[in-house]
């Protein structure tokens, strides 16, 4: 069941995202970190012919993927704004 997170423990990962790794093309591998997520979500955008409304929207969807780094169920909401910005 989910918690409420302590003050002290806001700004930690979710453990579930410590699971994740990546894998380079040699083969080897690391953890995933904020960064990774970060610089996966900045690659993602809407050209400046989409509405400012539905940019808007996205733009919340894609910070709610990078906060889900601190919160592991945010990815649902994330996924679920995105879809509803398309």
């Amino acid at each position: 069941m989910e918690t409420l997170k302590s003050l002290a423990e806001l700004t930690l990962p979710d453990e579930r995202n410590l699971l994740f790794r990546l894998i380079d093309g040699n083969g080897v591998s690391r953890q995933l970190t904020l960064q990774d997520i970060h610089e996966s979500v900045a690659a993602v955008s809407l050209h400046d012919g989409v509405p400012e409304e539905i940019r808007s929207h996205f733009t919340q969807a894609r910070n709610l993927a990078v906060y889900a780094w601190f919160h592991y169920q945010l990815n649902v909401t994330a996924q679920l704004m995105g879809f509803v910005s398309v």
